[in-house]
């Protein structure tokens, strides 16, 4: 999850850094509806970690529980750190 938060925290940077017709493109709306999708993102993930963490310290981690936590990890992942929406408007 650190590498999505890291990710997040670079595109808010470049978002905000980087200049379109005089103004930073982190003004447009679609950016920042980007840059929000993202940061949910991260959210939801670090949350589904400490739930399974928690699962896992009460003894009780279903199977289901655990692909759905890979799988939504790897959608994820690819949406955010492997070029991702974000990424592909941005870089």
């Amino acid at each position: 999850m650190g590498a999505a938060d890291r990710l997040c925290q670079e595109a808010v940077s470049f978002a905000t850094n980087r200049k379109q017709f005089g103004k930073p493109i982190s003004e447009h709306q679609l950016i920042q509806a980007m840059l929000a999708d993202s940061g949910t993102e991260a959210f939801a993930g670090r949350a589904m970690v400490l739930e399974a963490a928690r699962m896992f310290d009460d003894g009780a981690v279903p199977s289901r529980a655990v692909l759905k936590f890979g799988w939504r990890d790897l959608q994820h992942r690819h949406r955010i750190g492997s070029g991702g929406e974000v990424n592909r408007v941005l870089c």
